[in-house]
């Protein structure tokens, strides 16, 4: 069964397959939504257009992970294990701890966008974003406080040659926010 796709084949599925399973899911949900309003089943209706809503993100999600991989595989391998980034490339790589980092941007690469993680002691880790492993990185990040992945696909979109995505924010700014 490994022959059955060719390589340029399972590399787009690869790539869009978020967004292929968000069109599918879409499909369904309007298919479905237009025969529910026509039974007049509100609750149906209701459901299936949250459902439809479900589809919208996850394509939005699909479309900044394909954006994100590029074309084709990057150098080097990420691994993302118990709020730890490591990066092994070719030219180098190393570790670095969630917790500890202070900012995080995109900037671009040879072989496409390039992630740059700074921890707070100003060491820098810089991981390609097509490389393998990489895509577990965006939901890495998600779990950062106050990461927006719409600041990631404004990066991606802009002519500039770095551009910062998330910078921790000032424990004493969220001090003063409560009290």
């Amino acid at each position: 069964m490994s022959g059955f796709l060719r390589p340029g084949a399972k590399e787009t599925l690869r790539r869009h397959g978020w967004l292929i399973g968000a069109a599918a899911l879409a499909a369904l949900a309007l298919g479905a939504l237009a025969e529910a309003a026509l039974a007049g089943a509100p609750l149906a209706v209701a459901g299936l257009a949250i459902l439809l809503a479900a589809a919208f993100w996850m394509a939005r999600d699909g479309l900044l992970r394909a954006r994100l991989s590029g074309g084709a595989p990057g150098p080097g391998l990420v691994a993302v294990r118990e709020g730890r980034v490591a990066y092994f490339g070719p030219d180098g790589g190393g570790v670095a701890d969630l917790d500890a980092l202070a900012s995080i941007a995109l900037a671009r690469g040879p072989h496409g966008p390039v992630w740059l993680m700074r921890g707070a002691d100003g060491a820098l880790l810089r991981a390609p974003a097509a490389a393998e492993g990489a895509d577990a990185l965006l939901d890495a990040f998600a779990a950062l406080p106050g990461f927006d992945q719409a600041r990631v696909s404004r990066a991606l979109a802009a002519a500039d040659v770095e551009r910062e995505v998330w910078r921790r924010p000032a424990r004493n700014a969220v001090r003063l926010a409560r009290d």
